[in-house]
């Protein structure tokens, strides 16, 4: 039996779902400043950076991930063809555990409350309490998404 985690089934990468994922993250990189901008930035020349936004050849490697430098998720289509994503290494990780506990332990206290089909001033600030936790975590990952993005 495998124990940990399962990891995911995607057939392996051809040549054309190289050139086809490796566009769409140029595309959406270059969309901004354009791909003579990124050419530069990644250290290739406008007509291959164009060549592999249109999928007429490849983009080398180097420049590929040196796209990582402009953009974190530059290579996000080429990772999620097998069910990863790039995270920087110093990267906090998500607390689900915990995050789960708390909605796990909010839901309690509400049903608790409820359990006369209302919920009065004092139950109210039992409710408040168990979910502020739970707001605060959610507050935070909505604000670290939104600078990552």
């Amino acid at each position: 039996m495998i124990r940990g985690k399962i990891i995911p089934n995607a057939r392996l990468l051809t040549d054309d779902d190289y050139r086809r994922l490796s566009s769409a993250g140029i595309r959406r990189v270059s969309a901004a400043d354009g791909c003579a901008r990124l050419a530069l930035e990644v250290g290739c020349d406008e007509r291959t950076m164009r060549n592999a936004r249109d999928r007429r050849s490849s983009l080398s490697g180097a420049s590929l991930f040196n796209m990582l430098a402009k953009d974190p998720s530059a290579l996000d289509e080429l990772l999620a063809h097998f069910g990863y994503r790039a995270a920087p290494i110093d990267a906090a990780t998500a607390d689900d555990a915990g995050l789960n506990a708390d909605v796990a332990h909010l839901n309690a206290v509400v049903a608790e409350a409820m359990r006369d089909g209302r919920i009065d001033h004092i139950e109210n600030a039992r409710v408040l309490d168990a979910a502020r936790p739970v707001v605060q975590t959610l507050t935070g990952r909505i604000a670290s998404a939104g600078r990552a993005a």
